[in-house]
């Protein structure tokens, strides 16, 4: 639950003092700079007391911890200590209590498909799959056969719907919600090609430690969680679509 997060921004002066964690943060050992969200009061409901900041990372009471992701890396994501950091209060982005409104139009755009280029990484995996099967077809019993053309089908249909998503906001249609449709569909066709990837490898991917289409398929399992867990945009999509009533 976002809205619940415990990082705290104190005004002091002409700077906050931030203090707390922030978890999955993208290649966080090389940026310069970091989007955070704080609550700058505990004083008013939870989504109302939250405000974004520009904050520099190279400073005092800035930590950098890297996590190790199932398939390997450790480069990619990392958790951020503050313990006393400051900013100042020009780098707040928005005014005071803002900090929700900005992270959900963030988020949003995040949950869509066409913003981060997954689209021609899943179509670069499958024709590599493809390539592979049309080599020696012999070689692959006919449900990997099976399991490479779902996944093409399954790209080939996200990338349509990515190409029309883009469409309807150059037209300056806001998709709101409609985002976590999105992150499910794109969940849905990255772990299919993942399975379909690891399937046709076989039990090479499980003895060779560096394999790709092991990696291809942890990797995979992540979506699921990254963005926003599929959870979460189930319940999105059945409050705030659907209109059905909280749990």
């Amino acid at each position: 639950d976002l809205a619940s997060l415990r990082t705290t921004a104190r005004l002091d002066g002409d700077e906050y003092v931030i203090d707390g964690h922030k978890i999955w943060t993208s290649y966080s050992d090389v940026a310069d700079w970091c989007f955070l969200l704080a609550r700058t009061d505990s004083g008013v409901p939870k989504h109302k007391g939250l405000s974004a900041f520009a904050v520099p990372m190279h400073q005092p009471g800035i930590e950098q911890r890297p996590l190790r992701m199932i398939n390997g890396i450790t480069k990619e994501f990392g958790q951020v200590a503050f313990d006393g950091a400051r900013v100042a209060t020009e780098n707040m982005i928005g005014e005071p209590g803002e900090g929700w409104r900005i992270a959900m139009t963030i988020v949003s755009h995040e949950r869509e498909p066409g913003e981060v280029g997954y689209v021609a990484r899943y179509a670069k995996t499958v024709k590599d799959l493809e390539e592979a099967v049309r080599a020696g077809p012999a070689r692959f019993r006919s449900d990997q056969r099976e399991g490479v053309a779902w996944a093409y089908v399954q790209s080939e249909m996200l990338r349509l719907h990515v190409r029309r998503r883009l469409s309807e906001r150059l037209d300056g249609l806001d998709h709101g919600p409609g985002g976590s449709i999105d992150k499910l569909l794109m969940t849905w066709v990255e772990q299919t090609v993942g399975a379909a990837a690891l399937d046709l490898a076989g039990s090479k991917a499980v003895i060779d430690g560096d394999n790709v289409a092991l990696k291809i398929y942890l990797y995979s399992r992540a979506q699921s969680v990254m963005g926003g867990t599929s959870q979460i945009q189930k319940n999105i999509i059945a409050t705030r679509i659907l209109g059905l009533p909280a749990a």
